[in-house]
């Protein structure tokens, strides 16, 4: 295949995948102007019915098309057979998105289809599906899936993406398989709720060994992890650059020559942050403690009011202190992890942390003679992934207000360098009038480490759309990588390849 072919190819494929909004709507328009349209037909001539409501007789005028300019009620190209069948066939679009590129009712592009004898996707038995790029198919009316309700326009058909008809197939010829025995009803259909990826992200490449089998989203979903993963190591390495809000791979670059102690450093996270501000970590760090060496003694003694007596329990501390294993009645085990400065476990983390009130803890404590932390301490730490900061007192930013003073740091990071560049076009175009980014707007780390907030790996989107799209343009490079031999997949999970 020459640059060119396969330049067009991915155009074309990129056509075919957009969420069509106007913007959308607008660059398809382009791209069909630029097609090569003198290849495809020499007359472009039609003749257009004039109507005269005070006259006799009607009349046809012959009128030149453009197939240069957009196509509008003016430059009816929808009038042209040949036109519309090569959006049809190449490009393979419904009446109702033709219409739109075309600024009329789809009930006119219907009607030219019709006149022109184009056929439609139930006559070709097979189209491609403009939102996800996939190949659908009519299924023959022998195939009755019994999870499924037929959809084809009411005529007891089942519509269904050609990578699962064909997986289905490849299973069906290999009973002896586990997966054939796993997935299959009837031994026939694959069962709702299972995911066929495809390895390269070519929606149309169908070949059975470029798809792969998920039992579940849970499943697939770890594979994207996975590919994110090598995204972010690749990104990191410089063999995918970013500009301008699209990722593209370093053809004059390749990580395999580095040293393998160099990868391995440029990949090493150094991330000195906080991250005991999670309470489920507090919790797995506190049982990981050696308390052999702290207390050979782990009863306490506990009664409810002063008409029962003592109970007596044995407790562990290599378990959640919980009120079935009530380690805050310990004295030694609660001074221990108040005192551990990493935690900073004040009266309202302590009783997430036992499942208590807080005024149970406090009771304890004053009971034990325990000093109390007031302030909640942390100035910066990790929460899902991702770091926050406390804010100025006088940072009046309504997230940081409602979080308690506390933000996420790319965002503050971001909205304090635009505060400082009011002459910046992002400025003007991302901030409110009192300075903060407008709540729509999401932040990208350009390598996908959360925790990596340097400005320069920062990327402001609009929307949560626009932050899609960049993302799109990554997975829009998989099957290059993997050409490339820049990555593989074995056993539903990418890697690196550092051979």
């Amino acid at each position: 295949m020459s640059e060119e072919e396969d330049e067009e190819r991915n155009d074309n494929k990129s056509v075919l995948v957009m969420k069509y909004n106007d913007k959308d709507i607008n660059d398809i328009k382009e791209k069909i102007k630029k097609i090569d349209w003198d290849k495809i037909s020499t007359e472009w001539n039609v003749m257009k019915f004039i109507n005269h409501p005070f006259e006799e007789q009607n009349s046809f005028n012959k009128i030149l098309l453009n197939p240069k300019l957009h196509c509008s009620k003016s430059n009816p190209l929808y009038m042209h057979k040949k036109w519309l069948e090569h959006l049809y066939n190449f490009k393979d679009f419904s009446d109702r998105l033709i219409a739109k590129i075309c600024s009329v009712d789809h009930t006119t592009i219907s009607y030219w289809r019709k006149k022109n004898n184009i056929p439609t996707r139930l006559d070709k038995g097979s189209w491609i599906d403009t939102r996800s790029g996939k190949k659908m198919l009519y299924m023959p009316e022998d195939y009755q899936h019994p999870e499924l309700v037929p959809i084809a326009r009411g005529e007891g058909r089942y519509v269904r993406p050609e990578h699962i008809v064909i997986m289905e197939n490849y299973l069906m010829e290999h009973p002896e398989l586990e997966i054939s025995k796993k997935y299959l009803i009837n031994s026939r259909y694959l069962k709702i709720g299972c995911i066929i990826h495809h390895i390269n992200y070519n929606p149309q490449d169908n070949r059975i060994e470029n798809l792969w089998l998920f039992e579940d989203n849970a499943e697939h979903n770890a594979t994207n992890t996975s590919l994110f993963n090598c995204f972010s190591d690749l990104i990191k390495l410089n063999q995918i650059s970013f500009e301008a809000g699209i990722y593209y791979v370093n053809k004059n670059f390749d990580y395999r020559n580095l040293d393998a102690q160099i990868i391995s450093e440029t990949l090493r996270s150094n991330k000195n942050i906080n991250q005991y501000a999670d309470i489920g970590i507090v919790k797995e760090t506190i049982k990981e403690i050696n308390w052999d060496n702290i207390s050979d003694d782990w009863t306490v003694k506990h009664r409810q009011n002063q008409f029962v007596e003592y109970t007596y329990y044995v407790v562990n501390p290599r378990l959640d202190c919980l009120k079935s294993n009530p380690l805050y009645l310990h004295k030694v085990w609660l001074e221990h992890i108040i005192n551990d400065n990493r935690f900073n476990l004040t009266d309202s983390r302590l009783s997430k942390l036992c499942e208590i009130s807080k005024d149970q803890v406090r009771y304890y404590r004053r009971k034990f003679n325990i000093s109390g932390k007031e302030d909640w301490g942390f100035k910066q730490f990790i929460k899902n992934d991702r770091v926050w900061i406390k804010v100025p007192k006088n940072y009046e930013n309504p997230i940081a207000e409602r979080e308690g003073g506390y933000m996420l740091e790319h965002r503050y990071l971001i909205e304090c360098y635009l505060r400082e560049h009011p002459e910046l076009e992002i400025s003007k175009r991302f901030l409110n009038r009192d300075g903060y980014l407008y709540s729509d707007c999401e932040i990208h780390h350009i390598n996908f480490d959360s925790l990596d907030n340097r400005l320069e790996n920062l990327w402001i989107c609009e929307n949560g759309r626009e932050h899609k799209l960049i993302e799109g343009t990554l997975l829009n490079l998989v099957e290059e990588l993997m050409k490339l031999g820049l990555i593989f997949f074995i056993d539903g999970r990418y890697s690196l390849n550092y051979c």
